[in-house]
């Protein structure tokens, strides 16, 4: 990841956090659990121990005794395993004389009060409260990209089953947590809008007033800016555009990599392996690794795949003058070793002599430094090559985007579809092109098209499916009405209910020659809108909308409305007003900032269309969700929704015992303690079965709408 970049979040996340804890006393331990373990290593990699006098996990039979170091124990609140372990520190004692309790943002209320119902825990804390690492309220998995890390999202959010109400619940929390999080690490106050959902109005309205008790709170709050816009919406925005095959490179890797594994919360590591020739003439396997530590996905992840494939004919360039650049520096050095034993002919003298004149021989042994550097990245711009070369030109995929782009353009500019077959015919025409391999294809597509439909009747689906996919109609069908609870439209109850589809994309009238280059999806058209200010509250993509707050219009009514806690804003270009009238300060900036959220999730491609627009619009644009989804594991997730999952907060609440060492550590006499109580914080009371919890520690990939369904290569 590009730590050099002042706009990183990682950036702004570790220096956010040393300045957190810059006032407490030096050195000093620092105490982690499985949640914060990760997230110091991934900001502080090989500095912790430059910063920390020791690091360890709260269980860890190795922790430093040494009580005149001051403690800090950074914890998840949700981890019950993790505050009966710190609560066993102070057992029969003081594990340490000085200590600080940070929490992540979370429920720490009720585990804070059974901490404290201990004396000895006082006694050693010296705090009303713990304090509260903003810094660390969210997972940075990208530059400008952020996750909360609870799974699996849309299961969490869109079940209606009573017994994972505690799910949704955990999952609104962390959201709510990881926007005022980014929120306070930019330290900003931002204009909320949000799409007028269930979901996304409630965690708009938690989030503005939680910023005006944060701002209440903290003196030192003065938001840089009034004109930064946060957008939050959900899943329920639509499914038409994740649905769709994009042309962009990250969506590929997401659709055609089929080595891929996901830890829980984390981002996925996804592996292309491929075949390479070297100069012997010897086929080797080799394999590309698309993350955060490959400069070339980073750079190109958010491109379509013409400009990634001008951008690696440059990079081959360079690879192959370098190549020349470092042979010669290869000969000189063997040359050298000639020359010291004294062995070298008069064509090899004169040779040396010319490469000593062509290089600076005191840099010689620096340059050789770069060889074994230089073959990784050639190795890694050949994996790209491949990469590209197995998913260009592809006939199939071609008719795919094809058929979208014209549901797209019938949907946007009616009026400009005459010379363009409709998609009916045209969806008939791929399913029969499709072949028996392509069930999931065939399943997006006739998706897309009850998309396009408003909804079609339950007997038309019947018969498409049987059409397209005989074998599995029946569990189709049952799973189709999981997509209703989200509020995503695909059947109608009758011919003549209105079929009106919900979408927020369009089309550029200049190039409807052609239906994929016209079609500009959804979050693409949001963020130009909300970046031009010209995004009205009743957006329905016509033209002669009024930009701006209505007063007039029913919230009901509205599309993208304002979030009110308190005042309301009287226009995007005003200072926004809240009940506490606090005067923020404002600090100029070269490049303005944009935040979204997006909870349930989003797909590869919808994270591109939001990350392509960057440039365009001349913002930093911070995207926030639950969860990166393939489109595979995201109508997985639908699919499953009412299965018996692996949830995270499931993982967090197992019922475990503090290790006997713990008490120990600071017992008087041997009498063994009695079983430890588990903290009630705000979750506990509710029953968990233990399995649903992640134990293996890696999530299966998730086999789409039915078991059979798995990812295959486009031909």
């Amino acid at each position: 990841m590009n730590t050099t970049d002042q706009s990183a979040l990682l950036v702004l996340q570790k220096e956010a956090f040393k300045k957190e804890i810059s006032h407490l006393p030096k050195p000093c331990h620092l105490i982690v659990d499985n949640t914060t373990e990760r997230l110091i290593k991934v900001l502080f990699k090989d500095e912790i121990l430059n910063l920390f006098y020791t690091f360890s996990m709260i269980d860890s039979p190795d922790r430093s005794k040494d009580k005149n170091q001051h403690a800090i124990y950074l914890l998840d609140p949700y981890r019950s395993y993790s505050i009966d372990c710190l609560s066993a520190d102070y057992s029969f004692g003081l594990r340490y004389n000085t200590a600080t309790v940070m929490f992540l943002p979370g429920a720490w209320q009720k585990p804070w009060a059974y901490l404290n119902s201990n004396p000895y825990f006082k006694k050693g804390i010296h705090s009303e409260k713990p304090l509260i690492s903003y810094s660390l309220g969210f997972i940075t998995v990208e530059p400008h990209l952020f996750i909360t890390g609870a799974y699996p999202s849309i299961p969490a959010y869109y079940s209606n089953l009573p017994e994972k109400e505690i799910y949704k619940q955990y999952q609104i929390e962390r959201s709510i947590n990881a926007m005022v999080s980014i929120c306070v690490l930019f330290n900003e106050f931002p204009v909320i809008r949000y799409y007028n959902s269930p979901l996304s109005s409630h965690l708009a309205k938690e989030v503005q007033k939680r910023l005006i008790d944060y701002a209440r709170a903290n003196v030192n709050f003065a938001p840089s800016s009034d004109r930064t816009v946060f957008m939050i919406t959900d899943r329920s925005m639509g499914m038409f555009d994740a649905l769709c095959h994009f042309d962009y490179y990250r969506y590929f890797v997401y659709d055609f990599v089929q080595n891929m594994e996901m830890e829980p919360g984390a981002y996925p590591l996804m592996t292309y392996s491929y075949s390479a020739m070297t100069q012997a003439k010897e086929r080797i396997e080799n394999e590309v690794i698309f993350d955060v530590n490959d400069d070339i996905y980073m750079n190109f992840k958010d491109a379509k795949i013409p400009q990634v494939l001008e951008g690696l004919k440059k990079y081959t360039k360079e690879v192959n003058n370098e190549s020349s650049r470092l042979a010669q520096l290869d000969e000189l050095s063997s040359l050298q070793a000639k020359w010291k034993a004294n062995k070298l002919t008069q064509e090899e003298k004169k040779r040396f002599e010319e490469l000593k004149r062509i290089w600076n021989v005191s840099q010689t042994m620096h340059d050789k430094l770069k060889i074994e550097k230089h073959n990784v990245f050639k190795s890694l711009v050949n994996g790209h090559i491949n990469f590209c070369n197995e998913i260009k030109d592809t006939k199939k995929l071609t008719m795919m985007r094809e058929f979208e782009s014209m549901c797209a353009l019938f949907i946007a500019s009616p009026k400009q579809t005459s010379s363009f077959m409709p998609p009916t015919e045209a969806l008939l025409h791929c399913l029969s092109a499709l072949g028996e391999d392509d069930t999931f294809d065939k399943l997006r597509l006739i998706l897309i098209y009850a998309l396009y439909r408003g909804g079609i009747i339950r007997q038309d689906m019947n018969k498409l499916l049987n059409f397209a996919i005989p074998n599995n109609v029946e569990k189709i069908m049952k799973n189709l009405e999981k997509f209703e609870r989200m509020g995503i439209k695909i059947f109608k109850d009758d011919l003549k209910q209105s079929s009106i589809p919900k979408t927020f994309f369009t089309t550029d009238s200049s190039a409807l020659n052609n239906p994929i280059d016209s079609y500009i999806p959804s979050y693409s058209n949001i963020v130009e809108k909300l970046a031009n200010r010209t995004l009205p509250e009743a957006y329905t993509t016509k033209k002669g909308e009024v930009n701006g707050y209505e007063v007039e219009i029913d919230v009901s009514k509205k599309t993208f409305p304002y979030a009110n806690a308190g005042e309301i804003p009287v226009d995007d270009n005003l200072s926004y007003n809240f009940e506490s009238k606090l005067k923020f300060s404002s600090t100029g900036r070269q490049r303005p900032r944009m935040f979204i959220f997006a909870a349930g999730g989003l797909t590869a491609s919808e994270l591109s269309m939001i990350g392509s627009m960057e440039k365009k619009v001349n913002h930093d644009i911070y995207v926030g969700t639950d969860q990166i989804y393939s489109v595979l594991e995201m109508i997985g997730d639908i699919n499953e929704m009412d299965d018996d999952l692996k949830f995270e907060l499931a993982e967090k609440k197992i019922q475990k015992k503090a290790p006997e060492y713990l008490f120990e550590a600071t017992s008087a006499s041997k009498t063994i303690p009695q079983e430890s109580k588990h903290h009630l914080n705000i979750l506990h009371h509710h029953k968990i079965e233990p399995n649903n919890a992640a134990e293996d520690g890696k999530v299966k990939k998730s086999k789409g709408l039915f078991g059979k369904l798995k990812r295959k290569k486009k031909d």
